[in-house]
């Protein structure tokens, strides 16, 4: 990048995290203004860094898979694939966020680190379309902005951090204070209208605990566990009224498909191995 991308600007691509905030501290460590954004960072502070690239007040954004699509800024004139993929769409992508047409921009320069062109072929190869799928056909795949794990196109919500596509929250950003789930209590226990917000709060404790279980790799079991809600909300609520019925719905917005059952399963299937629970605890579960 130092030799070949001065008074250019565009993007990294990387396969994770972790590699693109390492990356983007050694860029700016030898003067390059790199920006590192993934699928937390804020919308608005997003569009703000957007703007600084286009503007040329930074030279790049260090992604995690965020700008396949969605993404607009038609004067970046390079693009750096640090990560490998089988996926011929999200390589198409990757590479096409550097080929919009835009003034005094003649090219864009494509750094593949992944062995993608060799793997995949030229970006502006011509792809055969039969009218009928080859016996041999692959599936394709694509990529969670969250995590880069790669997943079939089918895929609706990310086997490994549980991210929802097509959907403006995820199950880590859908808290106790999502107009939905208010919907979903009103809806459902109309009754308790009064005691909505101890209900969320349930219900966010109980999405908090799943979620650790697939994001902390040093979880401890009393932290996942869903039976220790009992004891975090007596201390905080003594005397108050619990019912198992308010985590309905609490961690898949009351649509549970067979991809998130088996989710889920993976969920308890840990819990039980590691605990002395009693035989029909996983049928409660479920």
């Amino acid at each position: 990048m130092q030799n070949l991308c001065s008074g250019r600007s565009g993007i990294i691509f990387n396969a994770g995290v972790e590699q693109s905030q390492h990356q983007t501290k050694l860029l700016l460590s030898q003067g390059i203004k790199a920006v590192h954004i993934d699928s937390d960072t804020p919308s608005r502070e997003r569009r703000k860094i957007f703007d600084d690239l286009e503007k040329g007040e930074i030279q790049c954004i260090s992604s995690v898979g965020c700008l396949t699509e969605g993404f607009d800024v038609k004067s970046i004139s390079f693009i750096i694939l640090a990560r490998a993929t089988r996926s011929r769409a999200f390589y198409i992508q990757m590479v096409g966020r550097g080929l919009r047409a835009f003034p005094g921009k003649k090219d864009c320069l494509v750094l593949d680190f992944g062995n993608n062109v060799n793997r995949i072929g030229e970006v502006t190869d011509s792809f055969k379309i039969p009218l009928f799928p080859p016996k041999n056909l692959s599936v394709q795949s694509k990529i969670c902005p969250r995590c880069s794990h790669e997943m079939p196109e089918f895929f609706n919500i990310c086997p490994k951090c549980f991210y929802r596509f097509n959907d403006s929250h995820s199950s880590r950003d859908f808290d106790g204070n999502d107009e939905r789930d208010a919907d979903f209590i009103n809806r459902k226990f109309g009754e308790l209208i009064r005691d909505k917000e101890y209900v969320r709060y349930i219900r966010k404790l109980r999405r908090t605990r799943f979620d650790k279980f697939f994001n902390d790799k040093n979880y401890r079991i009393k932290e996942i566990d869903p039976d220790g809600i009992w004891e975090t909300v007596d201390a905080k609520h003594k005397d108050k009224d619990f019912k198992d019925a308010w985590f309905e719905g609490a961690l898949f917005q009351a649509e549970c498909s067979l991809g998130q059952e088996q989710i889920f399963l993976r969920y308890i299937y840990d819990i039980k191995s590691k605990t002395n629970k009693p035989p029909n605890w996983i049928e409660r579960q479920l």
